[in-house]
């Protein structure tokens, strides 16, 4: 009996395009996830997916809300530029560049905070024959303290009338020291808004008192500061605040 000769795969009557051809010019190496497929004698190389990508289309990530920030104004305790609007509903006209003992920011009360549209026209203080007790200053910064002491020391003035406003529900409004005026008039260039926050061509008092009898005023016309007796003439009134 004669032995079978080995089977070689394929019949020499098999045809070229029968699945059993296909399979000897198609066969499949796979090697750490990676297929090789030799065609015709051609290797071809691909990634075999896995996971999502096998079978199941993953979802895309809902996109992450961003964060809405919001910037707190001036008139809300926010930084300041001048002239921005303060808490008080003045116009800011003096940054000190960092916070004082007295604060950081000066605002102006608008031209009718006394219902009138010149300001009000009173003269200092209703005493004129007595140094008022305490110690006034000039600087920025010494307004409050100046107007306090001319409230003790009155009944009647232009530290009252600056003392008793409460523009934006503050009652801590008060007439501007020598120096406060003079950085409120070198503002006064600067205003856009002068129907609101302008200045009557007149004198404007400030709370520094000079001597038993008289007191310094700015023109807000030149900028000259000068002083006058405290009872001889009604100047103008514009209150200022700090915070």
């Amino acid at each position: 009996m004669s032995e079978a000769p080995a089977s070689t795969g394929m019949g020499p009557d098999e045809p070229v395009g029968s699945s059993r051809s296909n399979q000897r010019n198609r066969n499949m190496f796979i090697l750490g996830g990676l297929a090789l497929v030799l065609v015709a004698g051609v290797i071809l190389a691909g990634v075999i997916p896995t996971g999502d990508r096998a079978g199941t289309t993953a979802s895309d990530p809902s996109p992450s809300a961003s964060a809405t920030v919001e910037e707190t104004t001036c008139a809300d305790g926010g930084a300041c530029a001048l002239g921005d609007i303060g808490p008080g509903g003045g116009l800011v006209f003096y940054n000190a560049g960092s916070a004082q003992s007295w604060g950081q920011y000066l605002e102006m009360a608008t031209t009718t905070w006394s219902g009138g549209g010149s300001g009000d026209d009173t003269r200092w203080c209703n005493d004129v024959s007595n140094t008022l007790s305490g110690t006034f200053g000039t600087a920025i910064g010494t307004g409050a303290q100046n107007t306090a002491l001319m409230d003790a020391g009155c009944t009647s003035g232009a530290g009252q009338s600056a003392a008793n406003y409460a523009g934006g529900g503050f009652t801590d409004w008060f007439l501007p020291s020598k120096d406060e005026l003079n950085a409120m008039y070198g503002y006064k260039k600067s205003i856009v808004d002068t129907a609101t926050y302008g200045f009557a061509s007149n004198y404007y008092w400030s709370s520094s008192q000079k001597s038993e009898s008289r007191a310094w005023y700015q023109n807000v016309d030149n900028g000259n500061q000068d002083n006058f007796t405290k009872a001889s003439r009604a100047l103008r009134v514009r209150p200022v605040r700090a915070f």
